[in-house]
């Protein structure tokens, strides 16, 4: 059964491995660069500036993650939403989300954004259903 939990250092391999996986399903992964520093420093990037980052683990196994990285000003941005393409459609991405929008919550975030690729069809979808509207 999956259960959602907060990072520890000790999945830092898993949680690029699913990074990566999750982004060539979509077409959406390039190569590794600088863009993707913030994984080797989850802790710095997200967690002690007053953020979170949770995994979803299954036998030993992240499948899914989700972070919040936390702003000036009661701001906060959804990062790093990632769930592995043989679970997708299965509510994991559902469940990390609430639990971000409840971190923020409870921190007084009062607003939040995000970003997404043009390739990323389905996360864009997820977005707007869960309220999200499209900027720029």
């Amino acid at each position: 059964m999956p259960h959602l939990r907060k990072f520890q250092p000790t999945d830092a391999e898993q949680v690029f491995a699913l990074h990566e996986k999750a982004l060539r399903a979509t077409g959406a992964f390039t190569n590794r660069g600088p863009w993707d520093q913030d994984l080797a420093n989850i802790e710095k990037i997200y967690v002690q500036p007053g953020g979170c980052f949770y995994v979803v683990e299954e036998n030993g196994a992240i499948i899914g993650m989700g972070a919040l990285k936390r702003h000036e000003n009661g701001e906060a941005e959804i990062k790093r939403m990632r769930i592995a393409p043989r679970k997708q459609r299965s509510g994991l991405g559902q469940m990390i989300f609430d639990a971000l929008l409840n971190a923020a919550a409870d921190q007084d975030i009062c607003r939040i954004f995000l970003d997404t690729t043009n390739q990323q069809v389905a996360a864009q979808k997820f977005y707007e259903k869960n309220g999200f509207k499209e900027y720029r």
